[in-house]
Formats: structure tokens, sequence, C-alpha cells
């Protein structure tokens, strides 16, 4: 008898590897969470019998924890490969709440019912999915794994290293709380550094209009964010002249800030004003 997942996940995952030939893609950013405790942590922050959609299931490290007390689990993975052994896991253990689509999360359009994303996120599309959850209007909350300078960069301060486009982007679309830290000796493979599990909860400040100006401006403007803001609006949108001064003005903004040196609240600002720009 192999080891069971909610006792050994760790003996499970790799039992499950062995058996169907797994190599976890590097490519993908892959690494199994591989710690019960963790994934029994995880799926303790979703609010029971509710829907969640999970990012990148795996081999169910999230998924069958999250099976347990959720009404639905629909899970996207993009490799085929994991999807299909989930799948044969799924139906063994006569599991009946959980879906699994085979394609990219971040190319899906997510219900507009009520629900929770939960993922152990790639790594390499921890920054994208941030930006993507802005848009998702169903979301009442979001657990995520990201790695340890994306989860810094989350909730770092104006005027820091850490700060720049991704902060401002999660900032205005979220109340982002860091919650816990799990060492790199937690996964299969082992990455290089921790991951760090962040709530992120909807603000709904940025109306779903408005996302597109915001991504531009910030896009543009942390290109250059070392720039004086006067300069990096010229630089990096061709705002000059009169129309610079008044947007500045109107926005409440020095020219002499620094690109990284502004609040969210003063892209958001920016953001609306640029868009009213470019309409005359």
């Amino acid at each position: 008898m192999g080891a069971s997942w909610d006792r050994d996940l760790r003996g499970f995952l790799l039992r499950m590897m062995r058996e169907h030939g797994i190599r976890p893609s590097r490519a993908l950013g892959q690494h199994f969470l591989a710690s019960s405790s963790v994934a029994s942590r995880v799926a303790g922050l979703v609010e029971p019998s509710s829907i969640v959609y999970e990012v990148g299931c795996g081999l169910g490290s999230l998924t069958l924890f999250l099976s347990k007390t959720s009404q639905y689990v629909a899970c996207c993975e993009i490799d085929e490969r994991l999807a299909r052994v989930l799948l044969q896991t799924i139906r063994a253990e006569a599991i009946p709440n959980v879906d699994i689509v085979v394609a990219d999360a971040l190319s899906l359009e997510l219900s507009g019912i009520p629900h929770f994303v939960v993922s152990n996120t790639p790594f390499v599309i921890s920054s994208r999915l941030v930006a993507r959850l802005c848009s998702d209007r169903g979301l009442l909350k979001a657990v995520l794994g990201v790695q340890r300078e994306v989860g810094h960069r989350l909730v770092a301060r104006p005027g820091s290293d850490n700060y720049g486009r991704l902060t401002v982007l999660a900032q205005l679309c979220f109340e982002v709380k860091t919650l816990f830290e799990v060492p790199p000796e937690a996964y299969i493979p082992r990455p290089e550094v921790s991951t760090i599990f962040v709530e992120l909860k909807p603000r709904n400040l940025v109306k779903a209009e408005d996302l597109a100006n915001l991504e531009e401006v910030t896009r543009a403007l942390f290109s250059l964010r070392r720039k004086k803001l006067s300069k990096a609006l010229q630089m990096g949108l061709g705002v000059r002249g009169a129309e610079l001064e008044a947007l500045l003005k109107s926005g409440g903004l020095s020219p002499e800030q620094r690109v990284y040196e502004v609040p969210p609240e003063g892209f958001l600002r920016l953001a609306s004003l640029y868009s009213a720009y470019k309409a005359r």
C-alpha cells in the first residue's frame, strides 16, 4: 500500500512521480508542495463550502486538501501529463467535487459567481497572475504562494528597492497581507528560495475600464523608475509642455518626484488623467 496523501504528502508525490515517470518542468517553474501540514493550513484559509479556483494544481498537493472542505474546486493545469495523473487520483479516491481544466490559467475568464482563488503559484507566472486577478470581479479572496522576492514586492513601500509596477497594481487592487513563509525543503524539487503565502482581498478601487490605462501608465513609467516624474512622463508617455504641467498639478504630484517614490494612489490619479489626455 502506497503513502496516503493526507498523512504523507511527500511520500504520495514521490510514488506518483515514480509510477508515472514524472519529472517537474523547469520551463514551467514546477515545484510540488510536499508538506501535508502546509497544504492543510492553506486549505484552512478558505471558507468552508465555498467555490474555489486553483491555478496550477500539479499532482494535487492543494487540490486534494481543498476538496475536503470546499463545495467545488475547479483546477487549471497547463501540463497535460500532471492533469492526467491527478485525474486518475481523483477517480481512484472517488472525489466528486473536483474538475480539472487543461489550459493556461492566465487565458481563462473566471466566473462572476463569488469564489476564492488558491495557488501554489508557478514562479514563472506569479506577477502576471496577480495582475490578472485585478480584473476578476467574482473574487472574494486569493491565497497565493509566491517566490519570496515577489512577496516582498507585493508589500513594498514607495521609495524602497522592492517597490515597482507589481506593487502598485497589487496594492490598488487588493488589501495585501503576508501570511507565512515556507522553506525550500517543503517542495519537490527544492527551489532556490523560500515561498511566501499572501492573502489578497479586493479593494474595488480600480474600475474595470480603468485597469488598462493603469497598466499602460505603470508599464511606461516603471521602465524609467529612477527618472523624475516630469521626465518620465515625457519620455514614456509623450506628455509635454503645458499639458504636462496641468496633468501633474491636477494629480497633486511633484515634477521632482522620482517614479519609484510615487504612491499607488498617485498612479491611479495619473492613469485617470492620462486617459482624459489621450481622449482629447
